[in-house]
């Protein structure tokens, strides 16, 4: 159904994902390495971030630098990473030790076609080294504590607002709950 109603901005998010993230990236249906349209009005989107671990290492420096504090920055995106025992899918490549990128598409189609365990994807790591099992277990805990904001795909949202796929509005997006930066204290 979301095929057939496919709305004409597609095509240039499509060409947005095929200029940014290439071409096995673009194949993927939502997410497409890092792009995010979700929680975002009219047709914008999020890119993903050049150099993840660099930033992770920016914060975590001003945090110790500002509150004293010896901390490990994790940042998580809501792309699954398809799990098998100790063998993790990444749909893309990421900074953290321990997961293993074939390609966007691909990761995807094996995950699902031999039912992996999906999970958000930790996508850099700074600070004190974190296990991948455990760093999986952090992104879905994050996932869970950050709410779903206006909804989990365009198609989401726009229904949840009852509104066309490119009819929501900045008004709509400051209406719903919504913590994309999550504090999780390890005692």
């Amino acid at each position: 159904m979301n095929l057939k109603n496919y709305p004409a901005e597609g095509a240039a998010h499509k060409q947005t994902a095929l200029w940014h993230v290439g071409l096995l990236q673009s194949l993927r249906h939502y997410s497409e390495g890092g792009i995010d349209a979700s929680n975002l009005p009219y047709t914008y989107v999020s890119l993903p971030l050049r150099k993840p671990i660099e930033f992770a290492e920016k914060v975590r420096e001003a945090i110790r630098d500002r509150a004293g504090k010896k901390v490990t920055v994790i940042i998580m995106d809501g792309d699954t990473t398809h799990s098998w025992r100790n063998v993790h899918l990444a749909p893309r490549k990421v900074d953290t030790p321990g997961l293993v990128h074939i390609g966007g598409v691909f990761t995807f189609i094996i995950g699902r076609l031999f039912g992996f365990k999906a999970r958000q994807t930790p996508i850099a790591i700074s600070g004190e080294p974190v296990n991948p099992d455990r760093a999986l277990w952090y992104a879905n805990l994050f996932h869970r504590l950050c709410g779903g904001g206006a909804g989990r795909t365009v198609w989401s949202m726009s229904e949840n607002m009852k509104t066309s796929l490119t009819g929501v509005t900045w008004e709509m997006i400051e209406k719903v709950d919504h913590f994309p930066i999550t504090l999780i204290r390890v005692v």
